[in-house]
């Protein structure tokens, strides 16, 4: 998948946080396209067409969650995306340029079509390390998440969705279920919303609510969160 060998398509895709912000040094992964045609249509789609260069995902959310926080001081060398002319004279029969999605997420992806296999790292908020496993290829379920919801592809959607739940406790739900990625999917903040009012009157979510609605209120910091605040309000209301 990193080397090259029986495939015909080449992806792009960044793998490091730049110096400035943004992400930096594109990545190769190499994929056979007849597995992930028949695993997805959005790729059937997209490596289906006559063109022997094409730029993937543009539209998508950017999200940087899985590109790596350590890099070395050579990867804040400004690095280019190969410029077409080149890219169209690999010998691959095609090269995919991703602009907006971590080497690391879509690698995990076409592991995923390939095995049925996917790998979650815990939420940064959890304050998990992740696991030492060796050669395990393992992502952010948000990053995923919100992958899957791009290209439609429903079943990594409920895996990365499971993992996000797994790794929710009272330490960081206030900082979870308040974020603007909850806010933007329906299906999670649904999830997230349970879970907070199973947890609203523990100590560690109490503590931290205070400063939560002082920011919100005083400092409008959550325009995104008023659905997450309406649920819980009307919780702690009806609760007898």
């Amino acid at each position: 998948m990193s080397t090259g060998s029986f495939v015909d398509t080449r992806f792009f895709a960044y793998s490091r946080h730049g110096l400035h912000g943004g992400a930096c040094k594109p990545l190769p992964l190499f994929a056979n396209s007849k597995i992930l045609k028949e695993r997805s249509s959005y790729f059937e789609t997209l490596l289906s067409t006559t063109s022997g260069f094409s730029e993937s995902l543009q539209d998508a959310l950017i999200d940087y969650s899985d590109l790596s926080e350590s890099p070395d001081s050579a990867d804040f060398e400004k690095l280019e995306v190969p410029q077409t002319k080149d890219l169209q004279a690999a010998p691959l029969g095609r090269t995919v340029v991703v602009k907006d999605v971590a080497y690391k997420t879509l690698k995990a992806l076409v592991m995923y079509l390939y095995t049925g296999k996917i790998t979650f790292a815990p939420l940064r908020s959890s304050q998990t390390s992740a696991s030492n496993v060796q050669c395990e290829i393992q992502c952010s379920p948000k990053s995923m998440y919100r992958l899957a919801d791009k290209l439609g592809i429903d079943e990594i959607k409920a895996l990365a969705l499971e993992a996000i739940r797994a790794s929710i406790s009272e330490d960081n739900i206030l900082e979870e279920s308040f974020s603007k990625f909850t806010s933007t999917y329906s299906e999670v903040q649904k999830m997230e919303v349970e879970i907070l009012k199973r947890k609203c009157r523990t100590p560690l979510v109490i503590a931290g609510m205070d400063e939560l609605i002082r920011g919100a209120v005083k400092e409008g910091e959550l325009p995104h969160s008023d659905g997450v605040f309406t649920e819980l309000f009307k919780y702690l209301a009806e609760e007898k």
